[in-house]
Order: C-alpha cells, then structure tokens, then sequence
C-alpha cells in the first residue's frame, strides 16, 4: 500500500504553483502522481488550470 504525503495535495500544489516555491514543494506534489494518488494527466490539468487563472489579459 503505497504511503500518503504528509502534506495534502491541495496544499502541496498551492505551494509549488506560488511565487518563491522551492523544488521541495514540486517534490510533494510529484509524490502524489509517484503514490498513484494522482493520475499525470489529473496533475497536468490542475497545473495548467491555474497557470489559466494566472494569467495576465492582453492589452
């Protein structure tokens, strides 16, 4: 049975996708996909979905 993340992973990709996030807060989150908690592509989707949300509008 694989082990859980000490860190929830909501919380964990809070951290990495913040400003100064560190390779740590990556690691947390690459250890839900490594666990099988997470699919890559479920990964890759909340990723790009707050890159979209982050995103500054063209003038």
């Amino acid at each position: 049975m694989p082990s859980k993340p000490a860190v929830p992973f909501e919380a964990a990709l809070d951290s990495a996708t913040a400003e100064g996030n560190t390779e740590e807060n990556w690691d947390q989150v690459c250890d839900y996909v490594k666990n099988g908690q997470r699919k890559p592509q479920e990964l890759l989707e909340q990723i790009l979905k707050r890159l979209r949300q982050t995103q500054k509008p063209r003038v």
